[in-house]
């Protein structure tokens, strides 16, 4: 590309959220101009009612998960995301090479996109030698990339790229009752979204009580708690906008966000390196009790909101990349459960 050349998205922003997914999607969600709180973000995509921990609390456990329901989820802010594909520090440069020309494509037509290398970020834009990011915890995750090197991660490369879309936002009744069925289902049928080594839903507060004893002083247990506390602050938040929306359940959203509400003041303990390993156990068993106990009024919760019996939109395929002399460029691992093992 021509030296000096350069490009920015104009009001590109990421919020500084620990789940880092989210701050991405709302910056994308409100570049494109659409109505979406941090609130709506979580609780649309179902992310908001989500945990998954691993067998070691590792702190991968926000992010190692079947996410195919959660992706689909995303299609209702309006947002259609391309993935770019999987690379790692055996990426050839000119694989490298040619990510970074349909990155800088897009940004050139103004379309918003990220990476995740261990945490996402947007790409606000480039200049004559890379890109542009935004993100929290500037300690570690660097503000630029490299063309052709990628340089600033060193050898650590875990990386996906995405581009996304403008799309069509469901209407408000298709994106609550979607997301509610999406919270029921990953209490319900926890198995469905865990991978080997996870547990999802009450499955993962019993996992998680159960490797506290050498795993509940780790980095893992505090980061877990602080992101899934997080989850459920917004997932109280997301149900008073259910409130203001659906008027008639505003006395069953009260007593929900009352219930997420407590459960986030309950895993912000757990996050706490000074409370006791005995103190933590009896906190995740409080949860997991207030969580499955929860799981009924969103099913009363979902009975009310109108709309059909089923509201999700079939799956709309995202943009197609163009065929390339190199498949394998695109291919990726099952999820990123099998780099970080």
């Amino acid at each position: 590309m021509p030296a000096g050349s350069a490009q920015t998205l104009e009001g590109l922003r990421q919020l500084p959220l620990n789940a880092t997914n989210m701050g991405v999607l709302h910056g994308v969600a409100a570049y494109w101009g659409f109505d979406a709180s941090p609130a709506t973000v979580f609780g649309a995509t179902g992310y908001a009612f989500l945990i998954n921990i691993k067998e070691d609390i590792c702190p991968s456990g926000p992010f190692v998960w079947r996410r195919e329901r959660f992706n689909r989820l995303i299609t209702n802010l309006g947002i259609r995301t391309r993935d770019l594909g999987f690379y790692t520090r055996e990426t050839t440069a000119a694989q490298r090479r040619r990510v970074d020309a349909e990155l800088r494509d897009a940004i050139d037509a103004g379309i918003p996109c990220s990476l995740c290398n261990n945490e996402f970020q947007l790409i606000t834009g480039y200049d004559g030698e890379g890109f542009s990011t935004v993100g929290p915890f500037p300690d570690h995750l660097p503000r630029r990339l490299t063309f052709g090197t990628w340089q600033e991660w060193g050898q650590d490369v875990y990386a996906y790229f995405y581009v996304y879309h403008r799309g069509e936002p469901a209407n408000r009744e298709a994106l609550v009752r979607d997301s509610l069925s999406f919270a029921i289902e990953m209490f319900r049928s926890p198995d469905r979204f865990a991978l080997d080594g996870y547990a999802v839903g009450p499955d993962a507060y019993t996992r998680w009580i159960e490797a506290l004893d050498g795993h509940g002083e780790s980095f893992g247990n505090e980061w877990n708690a602080t992101v899934f506390a997080e989850c459920r602050r917004h997932a109280a938040s997301y149900l008073r906008e259910v409130a203001d929306w659906f008027p008639e359940s505003r006395v069953l959203t009260a007593r929900l966000a009352g219930t997420y509400d407590e459960v986030a003041r309950n895993l912000a303990t757990v996050a706490a390196p000074s409370v006791s390993l005995g103190e933590k156990r009896q906190t995740l068993a409080r949860n997991r009790a207030l969580e499955v106990s929860a799981i009924d009024d969103l099913e009363r919760l979902l009975e009310g909101i109108p709309g059909n019996a089923n509201t999700e939109r079939p799956e709309v395929p995202g943009p197609r990349l163009p065929p390339s002399d190199d498949e394998r460029v695109r291919e990726r691992p099952p999820l990123l459960a099998e780099v970080m093992d």
